[in-house]
């Protein structure tokens, strides 16, 4: 019975490092996207200013 809660337990703790781990790469993958303040395009922001294609404008 103590074997079962303390597996019960240690799963527990699993999943929730895992969903922790998850949402904190999500949100440095949201950073890297710009939006454009012309046409309102989600850009990548990658080693350099962000680029438009479709505006020509760099910001």
């Amino acid at each position: 019975m103590e074997m079962l809660i303390t597996l019960l337990l240690i799963g527990g703790m699993a999943a929730l490092r895992v969903i922790a781990i998850s949402k904190i790469e999500f949100q440095t993958s949201e950073s890297r996207v710009v939006t454009c303040p012309k046409c309102g395009r989600k850009i990548r922001r990658g080693n350099f200013a962000p680029y438009c294609n479709h505006c020509n404008v760099t910001f």
